[in-house]
């Protein structure tokens, strides 16, 4: 494992979006209007970044996941910050992917397909699976 020690304080905020539609209910299979993982800087560095973040690093990050009708199904808001290594497969396929090359106190909105979430299982009861 490489921990890198400008990446040890990282604290992000991550919107995670699954790709249900707004009217699913928890164990409804739905189609998936998301087909592609979308990712968008909402805040910039504060500097110059020269450390982005990369497979091996150990990530300090807060999130809040919600589905598409807005419904939050997880935060780390209310907690400590989740701790993950990228590459370790420690999360859903689309938020690690959300988080390479994010640098300190950048901020993210990732917009996650099923298929790189929970797919056609889901994760009852709040998150329901998909028929794609």
């Amino acid at each position: 494992m490489t921990l890198r020690p400008s990446l040890l304080p990282l604290r992000l905020l991550l919107l995670l979006l699954s790709g249900a539609v707004c009217r699913a209910e928890a164990g409804f299979e739905t189609e998936s209007p998301v087909r592609t993982l979308q990712v968008e800087t909402l805040v910039e560095p504060p500097e110059p970044c020269a450390e982005p973040a990369a497979f091996g690093d150990t990530l300090h990050i807060h999130y809040t996941g919600s589905l598409v009708d807005g419904r939050i199904i997880d935060t780390s808001l209310t907690r400590d910050p989740l701790v993950i290594e990228l590459g370790q497969k420690q999360v859903i396929p689309g938020l690690e992917q959300s988080l390479l090359d994010m640098c300190v106190g950048e901020k993210r909105r990732a917009i996650i397909p099923s298929h790189l979430a929970y797919g056609k299982r889901g994760f009852p009861p709040s998150i329901p699976g998909t028929r794609d």
